[in-house]
């Protein structure tokens, strides 16, 4: 069967159910398998997370496969010390994310429904192909609308984005032990380095995260080193050594140039460093 014709077949199955899975909306759509997304005046794309839990930036992060430093740019003033007395925290979407078109019934268990509320002075063109990048007979057929004509306030469904990971577990802080973590490192990290891989050596400055003072985990963001991989950090002036993973790339706009690597504070711990700013030496896998 040819994906228009079952995108039209599916389309009027869901006009069929749509008496009964309507969402409501009361600042959210309350359906479990819906979403509503916003744009801010810079043009960037959102959508809200209740913090119904407990939860960090990496946890958010990870979750949603974002990088910290653009829930910082959504989010002035965030940090793991901040984000407890939130309600909610603005995830960024991008239009990359976005699945317009359904080609199995089954994929929709992994799928969640966009919709967009209108803004007074926007057109139904204007949305599907400025904003949202995709054809205006697609957002029709969506809504069920003969013909271009919408009003402010009005939902319209623009298309769908995957469901959130969900992380299975969360280390309590009882049961880990960055020293054990760092001998699990380094095994792996010698275990890579005897596979054939180039190995880069780096030298620079080094800086702690300060949101981090309390944790206990051993954590690093690097420019340049892949994202779960793991890298070597060493200070000369201690001669100590710890293994660490990389959790992303340092953000663009917070370090200066200069800043090779960013640790947690409890990496700076284990090897000796002082100072905000130390020199270290850095190995990591290509």
């Amino acid at each position: 069967m040819g994906k228009l014709n079952f995108l039209i077949l599916f389309l009027l199955f869901s006009k069929s159910i749509s008496a009964q899975s309507e969402p409501q909306v009361l600042g959210y759509i309350n359906m479990p398998d819906t979403v509503l997304i916003d744009v801010n005046n810079e043009g960037l794309k959102f959508i809200y997370h209740k913090l119904d839990k407990p939860e960090s930036m990496f946890s958010l992060s990870a979750n949603y496969n974002v990088p910290e430093w653009s829930l910082e740019k959504l989010n002035p003033g965030i940090s793991d010390l901040s984000i407890s007395s939130l309600a909610e925290v603005k995830i960024p979407v991008q239009n990359k994310n976005f699945q317009y078109t359904i080609t199995a019934l089954n994929a929709l268990d992994t799928l969640q429904k966009v919709y967009y509320e209108v803004k007074k002075g926007e057109t139904l063109y204007g949305i599907s192909k400025r904003v949202f990048e995709t054809e205006l007979f697609l957002v029709q057929a969506y809504n069920f609308l003969e013909d271009t004509n919408i009003q402010p306030g009005q939902l319209l469904h623009i298309g769908y984005v995957k469901k959130p990971q969900i992380l299975s577990e969360v280390v309590e802080y009882q049961a880990y032990d960055p020293i054990n973590e760092d001998q699990d490192l380094e095994n792996e990290f010698v275990s890579k380095g005897s596979g054939g891989v180039i190995t880069i050596e780096e030298k620079g400055a080094a800086t702690w995260n300060a949101a981090t003072d309390e944790e206990p985990f051993l954590f690093a963001l690097h420019r340049t080193a892949k994202k779960g991989s793991v890298i070597k950090i060493t200070n000369p002036d201690t001669g100590r050594t710890v293994h660490t993973r990389v959790l992303g790339k340092i953000p663009p706009t917070h370090y200066q140039k200069h800043i090779k690597v960013v640790i947690s504070q409890k990496v700076a711990d284990l090897i000796g460093g002082i100072n905000k700013e130390f020199f270290v030496t850095l190995q990591y896998h290509k």
